[in-house]
């Protein structure tokens, strides 16, 4: 047997890293999962091959097993053939070895941009703390570093005053110049981190403590209040500027993206990643189909995977057209993949236009998400349909676990309750 290298891919690090979709009718084997990752901790690709045809082959008994086995938690990454218990070692690594040993755990199920955000932040805190041994971290460090947070510059990295200096000496100048500090979320997001950290070197007894767990933190606004949304002034803002009236788009994304996040709900990237063959006629509606099923779309959980009947008014403007003379491929096939999927230059070009048109930060992309919530709770629409339509989960055994999928024509007069947009678009000329 020869091994596919499409499920090899290289990581920014230089680490080789396995990826295999799981057939949908074999996920129930995997825990439901779509995907399993792993990082293979070796930058040679002979020794990658050779570690991956083992994991592959795991893989396949188990599916033509068609029953879980034991092979299972090798093909999951969670087996660590050269650790024993009798091989545990006698004293603890370094903190900073730790890190690199958590992050390399973490690679097999997050993304490389949420694994860097937090191997950064993770750094930070344990800077400040002077890298004591993580047996000597108790709760009274955990509590002083908090504090000190508050007095650490956001964006440090990207100042010119702190250039070149430790993070132990970045906090001390930013006491003196009083640039702009952390706030209260972004430090409970830093000890959120750590505590995720702490909890891996516990469970693999490297400590016998969490001192980050359960921090206390001021709660200074509800949850909704601290998520922005458009209003019918900023829609109007929005899509009466000339770029929607006067100029021809450079790009079809730059017309199609606003509007359908709009009317639907979704994701930048799920629906800047969206194939031709995502579109389809369920019971008689055209609908979106939000998902993963190929190696270069992903999704933000399992609850993100959704079909969502597309709104009257994307008919009426030609979606479907648009879409079915596309033929095949990729919808937005002008935007490219990179490091956090095809949403990027998506994000960067929407980024200018808000500013451009005067909208200042808490204003973005995903407030159209929250947009939607907005519309769909101002029109009384059933919460467990509204969170159908958005890829959140009900919180509730009876309806996540045992609930099978809304009716479409239910989820169709539902996402038809959304408001028409405020100011009458023009269809794209293509």
């Amino acid at each position: 047997m020869v091994l596919n290298m499409r499920y090899l891919s290289l990581s920014k690090t230089g680490i080789w890293q396995f990826r295999y979709q799981i057939p949908e009718t074999k996920r129930e084997l995997f825990e439901g999962r779509r995907e399993l990752k792993r990082s293979l901790r070796t930058t040679d690709i002979s020794h990658a091959r050779m570690l991956a045809l083992e994991i592959e082959l795991s893989i396949l008994k188990q599916i033509n097993g068609n029953s879980k086995t034991e092979n299972s938690s090798f093909a999951l990454g969670r087996t660590q053939p050269t650790i024993t218990a009798s091989s545990k070692p006698a004293s603890a690594p370094d903190t900073a070895k730790l890190l690199d040993m958590y992050c390399e755990y973490k690679a097999n199920f997050v993304s490389e941009k949420t694994l860097e955000g937090q191997r950064a932040k993770c750094r930070i805190v344990l800077d400040l703390l002077g890298h004591k041994s993580i047996r000597r971290i108790r709760r009274r460090d955990a509590e002083l570093v908090q504090q000190q947070l508050y007095h650490f510059p956001s964006n440090a990295k990207k100042n010119e005053d702190f250039k070149s200096l430790s993070n132990a000496e970045i906090l001390s100048l930013n006491k003196q110049l009083r640039r702009t500090s952390l706030s209260e979320g972004s430090v409970k997001d830093y000890m959120q981190k750590v505590s995720s950290f702490f909890e891996w070197c516990m469970q693999n007894e490297y400590t016998d403590v969490n001192p980050f767990k359960s921090l206390k933190f001021r709660k200074s606004a509800r949850d909704r209040d601290s998520k922005n949304h458009y209003s019918m002034e900023h829609l109007y803002t929005i899509f009466s500027n000339e770029g929607f009236n006067k100029k021809p788009f450079k790009h079809t994304y730059q017309y199609w993206l606003p509007i359908l996040a709009y009317y639907t709900g979704a994701r930048l990237n799920e629906l800047c990643q969206l194939y031709t063959d995502d579109i389809v006629e369920v019971d008689e509606v055209w609908c979106i189909q939000i998902r993963a099923v190929r190696e270069d779309q992903r999704l933000k959980n399992l609850n993100s995977e959704r079909t969502v009947p597309i709104h009257q008014q994307l008919l009426n403007l030609g979606f479907i057209e648009f879409v079915l003379q596309k033929q095949s491929g990729r919808i937005f096939n002008e935007l490219s993949l990179q490091r956090d999927g095809y949403g990027t230059l998506a994000s960067k070009w929407f980024g200018r236009l808000k500013k451009r048109l005067g909208f200042g930060n808490g204003f973005d992309f995903h407030s159209f998400r929250h947009t939607t919530a907005t519309n769909l709770k101002n029109k009384q629409v059933n919460v467990d349909v509204a969170a159908s339509l958005l890829g959140h989960s009900t919180k509730s055994i009876t309806y996540d676990r045992y609930g099978k999928n809304h009716e479409i024509e239910l989820l169709y007069d539902a996402i038809n309750k959304i408001p028409e947009l405020p100011v009458l678009v023009p269809k794209l000329r293509f």
